[in-house]
């Protein structure tokens, strides 16, 4: 498969690599719906909360960094040893890993609060 790309690479580790974002952002707008309990309150602010990552994610100061939410795995700076960006890569992950658990940790607690269970 990837003989037929632009560029050689792995799909599986793409795919990998692209859950990161995926479990944030999903994790994101569950805890956000569980708070709003509007579905297109929910989206508004999705919205505005993933253009506020990308324009943070563009300032030169957080730019490549662990925090930036949209970095590209695959492209290594050339200014940056490619050991230290699989460091960046690696705590990028774990932070993005870390605050979709708690995050999810959060929605189910609203969740537990709003739902009356008799019993």
């Amino acid at each position: 498969m990837a003989a037929f790309l632009l560029y050689p690479l792995n799909p599986f580790t793409l795919a990998l690599q692209l859950m990161f974002p995926v479990l944030f952002f999903g994790s994101l707008a569950c805890m956000l719906s569980t708070l709003i309990r509007s579905g297109n309150g929910t989206a508004v602010v999705m919205i505005l909360a993933s253009i506020l990552m990308f324009v943070v994610g563009n300032l030169e100061g957080t730019r490549n960094t662990f925090w930036d939410v949209f970095m590209n795995h695959f492209s290594v700076p050339y200014h940056i040893h490619p050991l230290i960006w699989e460091t960046v890569v690696v705590k990028s992950r774990i932070f993005l890993l870390s605050a979709s658990v708690v995050w999810i940790m959060i929605s189910s607690l609203s969740l537990q609060k709003s739902e009356k269970f008799i019993g």
